[in-house]
């Protein structure tokens, strides 16, 4: 098998595999809608350069232990970036989450104050 070869179904694996963690992800509301959509747009494109691509003098330049690296470190990266994204993901949610309750509380607030005030001024009278 040549290294092109490699490279081919190492692209169109990879986007195979990113597709579906982003499906997985979305529907396990473990990832927010915009950032699946870039996800999704990686993997389409990483599946249509590796059909498209055809690296023939790739072995000119690299040896299979540096060229298997090369790959195990992009998984690697890649599947860091899944993660990271994951947990911004849900950070950005919980934020969210926050926000409304700060918004709750603050309108509760209020009410209790204008409750207060109301009952100081009627016993002072």
């Amino acid at each position: 098998m040549t290294m092109g070869l490699v490279i081919r179904l190492f692209l169109i694996g990879l986007g195979i595999f990113l597709i579906i963690q982003d499906i997985l992800n979305v529907a396990h509301r473990k990832m927010s809608e915009k950032f699946a959509i870039s996800w999704a747009l990686l993997s389409v494109f990483l599946i249509v350069g590796g059909c498209v691509i055809n690296p023939i003098k790739i072995q000119e330049f690299l040896d299979w232990p540096f060229f298997i690296l090369m790959l195990l470190s992009i998984v690697i990266v890649v599947e860091g970036a899944l993660r990271l994204t994951q947990h911004i993901s849900d950070l950005s949610l919980k934020n969210a989450e926050l926000v409304m309750q700060v918004s709750l509380l603050n309108s509760e607030n209020v009410k209790i104050k204008e409750i207060l005030r109301k009952t100081k001024d009627g016993s002072s009278l």
